[in-house]
């Protein structure tokens, strides 16, 4: 693979780039958040049938 030549192309490289990077960020939190949310409703069940 050559190096691009042009400045644009390097710009326009790294913001698909960063692009792709915060797509995956947002996957990555998006999944921890309904993790937390499942445990968060484990942890409420769980204290629902100790106080019973």
């Amino acid at each position: 693979m050559r190096l691009p030549e042009k400045e644009s192309t390097w710009q326009l490289l790294i913001s698909l780039t960063m692009l792709v990077c915060s797509i995956v960020l947002i996957l990555i939190a998006e999944a921890k958040n309904r993790q937390a949310e499942a445990m968060l409703k484990e942890v409420k069940q769980t204290i629902k049938e100790v106080c019973q």
